[in-house]
C-alpha cells in the first residue's frame, strides 16, 4: 500500500532529479552541489523524519539566487545563471511544504529548466528527457488530483497500476494532439515577452534617399529592426548594408538604382552566411552583411532572389543572404565605373571645393583619398546627434562652421570632397554594429545603429569602404553590456526570437509543405505496393 501523498511527492522528486542532467553540462559546479544538498535535505523531510523551515529564510534564500541570477547576466553569459537559478530554485521548493500548488510550481520549473537547456544545445538525449518528463508530469497531476479529493487514499497494487496507466494513456494522447494543435492553429505575431521590448510596428526607415538629418531621428530609437543569424565576426566588419545612394542634391542623396544597388555581382573568398528576421519598419530596403553576394527569400514554397521590394515591409520577414567581408570591391570596367559617380550640383558651394584643394594636394587618387579621409578623423570634427546644422547649406556649415554633426555629416563631407577632387564616390546607407547574443547566435541590431559610410573608387583596387566617423562615440558602432538591465532585456528578446522563429514562422506555407510532403511519400509507398 502507499499513500497518494508519497506518490505525489516521490513523481515530484523524480521530475525534479529528471531535471538535472538536461542542465548540468551547463551549469558550474557550486550551483549544482547547492541544488543536490536542498534536495537531499527536502527528501529527509518529507521521507524521513519532517521538520519546519521558516518561510522568511526559503523566500530569502530565493530572493537571493534570483539577485545573484540577474547580476551575472551579460551578452556572452545569458542563458546560463538563469539555469542555475532555476535549478537551486527547485531545490528550494522542495523544501517548501509540499501543497498542491507548491508541487506544480516545481514540474513548472523543471518544464523551465528543460526548455532553457535546449536554448544551449540540442541532442538526442531531449527528446528521451521531454517524453519522460511529460509522462511523470502527467502522473504528477493526476496524483495530485486524486489527493485533492481524498488526501489521505492509500493505494493497493491494482490502484497504482491503474494510476499509472492513466497517466500514460493521457501522455500518449496529448503529445501527438499537441503536435497537431502545433500544426493546424493560427498564429500570432506579438512578441513573448514584450514588456521589456518596445513593440515593432511600421516607421520612417530607410529609403531610397537619406536627407541631412534623417538618420539621426532613427539613431535614437531603440527598438528592434533586425536579427541576423550567423557566426560570430569581427566587430570591423560588422557593417549591414542596405542602399547604395549615388546622386547628391544639395543636402539629399538618393540612388538612381534602387532596384540593383543592394548586392554586389562577384564570388570568391571566404563567404558568412545570415537568416535574417527583419522588423516591419515602413521601408522597402533589404539589409545583409556588407558585401552581400545573395538575398534570398522563400515565397509560394520556391526560394527566389530579393533585391528589395516593392512596397514597405509592414510584417516580419525572413530571407537569407550570403556576404563576402571584403574592404574593397573590385570593378570589370574602372572608366564606365568612374564616369556615373563624379556628379555634383552646378552651384555646389566653392568654400568647400577651396577646401578640398589645400588638403587634397597633388597626390595620387589613394593619397587623396586618405588625406581627405584623415582631415575628417581629426581632432577638430566631433560627434553629435543634437544642435545638427540646418541651414541651406548645412554641408558647408558643418565643414567650414560647426565641425560637429552625425554620420550622415561626415559621410556626406568626405563624399562631396572626393567628387570634387575628381575621385568617384558614393555614399552606402545601413547598420553598424549589433549586439551579438552568444545564447541564441545572432546579431542584435537596433534602429540605433544606423550609419552611413562612404565607397571610394580607386584605380587597381575598386570601391574601397571608408568610414569616417569617429570611433567610439557613434551609437551605431558594436555596443557591448550596458548593465544589468540591459542584460536582462537581451534575454527576455532570446525568448522572443525564438517564439517567433519556431512558432510564429512556422506558418501556413510550411504547414502545407508538410502535408504535401507525406502526401508524395505516400503515393511513392502506392507506388511500390503496386510494383510488387
Amino acid at each position: 500500500m502507499i499513500r497518494i501523498a508519497d506518490l505525489a511527492r516521490g513523481v515530484t522528486y523524480a521530475c525534479a532529479v529528471l531535471g538535472f542532467p538536461a542542465v548540468a553540462p551547463h551549469i558550474g559546479r557550486p550551483w549544482a552541489w547547492g541544488f543536490w544538498i536542498l534536495f537531499g535535505t527536502g527528501a529527509f523531510r518529507d521521507f524521513v523524519r519532517p521538520f519546519g523551515v521558516p518561510r522568511w529564510l526559503l523566500n530569502g534564500l530565493s530572493l537571493g539566487v534570483l539577485g545573484a541570477a540577474f547580476w551575472r547576466v551579460r551578452p556572452d553569459f545569458l542563458v546560463e545563471p538563469v539555469l542555475e537559478a532555476l535549478l537551486v530554485l527547485v531545490g528550494i521548493k522542495l523544501l517548501d511544504e509540499k501543497r498542491n500548488r507548491d508541487q506544480l510550481q516545481v514540474l513548472a520549473l523543471c518544464a523551465f529548466l528543460l526548455a532553457g537547456a535546449s536554448l544551449l544545445s540540442t541532442h538526442i538525449s531531449f527528446l528521451l528527457h521531454y517524453g519522460l518528463l511529460a509522462f511523470l508530469t502527467t502522473l504528477a497531476l493526476v496524483s495530485l488530483t486524486f489527493h485533492s479529493r481524498a488526501p489521505d487514499l492509500l493505494l493497493d497494487r491494482e490502484l497504482l497500476g491503474q494510476c499509472l496507466l492513466q497517466g500514460g494513456l493521457i501522455c500518449g494522447l496529448a503529445i501527438p494532439a499537441t503536435g497537431l494543435f502545433f500544426l493546424i492553429l493560427p498564429r500570432t505575431d506579438t512578441p513573448l515577452f514584450s514588456f521589456m521590448n518596445k513593440v515593432s510596428g511600421a516607421r520612417t526607415g530607410f529609403s531610397d534617399s537619406i536627407s541631412l538629418g534623417h538618420v539621426a531621428a532613427i539613431q535614437q530609437d531603440d527598438s528592434v529592426i533586425f536579427r541576423a543569424e550567423t557566426e560570430r565576426v569581427d566587430d570591423g566588419a560588422l557593417y549591414w548594408r542596405g542602399i547604395v545612394l549615388d546622386v547628391f542634391e544639395g543636402d539629399t542623396w538618393r540612388s538612381s538604382r534602387p532596384e540593383a544597388v543592394n548586392t554586389a555581382g562577384f564570388a570568391g573568398g571566404q563567404s558568412v552566411e545570415q537568416t535574417v528576421y527583419l522588423e516591419p519598419y515602413g521601408g522597402r530596403v533589404l539589409f545583409g552583411m556588407d558585401r552581400p553576394v545573395s538575398i534570398r527569400r522563400r515565397e509560394r514554397g520556391h526560394e527566389r532572389e530579393v533585391i528589395q521590394f516593392r512596397s514597405p515591409v509592414q510584417d516580419r520577414i525572413v530571407y537569407r543572404v550570403v556576404s563576402h567581408p571584403r574592404v574593397f570591391l573590385p570593378v570589370s570596367d574602372f572608366q564606365g565605373e568612374a564616369s556615373g559617380f563624379l556628379q555634383l550640383p552646378e552651384d555646389f558651394s566653392p568654400g568647400i571645393r577651396e577646401l578640398v584643394s589645400r588638403i587634397a594636394g597633388r597626390g595620387s587618387k589613394g593619397e587623396i583619398a586618405a588625406a581627405l579621409f584623415n582631415h575628417l578623423r581629426s581632432g577638430d570634427f566631433a560627434y553629435t546627434l543634437e544642435d545638427l546644422p540646418v541651414s541651406s547649406r548645412a554641408l558647408e556649415d558643418f565643414l567650414l562652421v560647426h565641425r560637429r554633426g552625425n554620420c550622415e555629416y561626415f559621410a556626406s563631407a568626405l563624399g562631396v570632397m572626393l567628387r570634387a577632387a575628381g575621385g568617384p564616390a558614393r555614399l552606402v546607407g545601413g547598420y553598424r554594429g549589433g549586439l551579438y547574443n552568444r545564447s541564441a547566435r545572432y546579431y542584435l541590431v537596433r534602429q540605433k545603429n544606423a550609419h552611413v559610410w562612404v565607397e571610394a573608387l580607386l584605380p587597381g583596387l575598386g570601391w574601397m569602404r571608408l568610414d569616417p566617423t569617429p570611433m567610439g562615440s557613434d551609437p551605431a558602432f558594436p555596443d557591448g553590456g550596458a548593465g544589468a538591465l540591459a542584460n536582462l532585456r537581451v534575454l527576455m528578446d532570446t525568448f522572443n526570437h525564438y517564439w517567433f522563429k519556431l512558432v510564429v514562422n512556422y506558418d501556413l506555407e510550411r504547414q502545407f509543405r508538410i502535408v504535401q510532403g507525406l502526401r508524395d511519400r505516400w503515393r511513392l509507398l502506392d507506388l511500390s505496393l503496386i510494383h510488387i
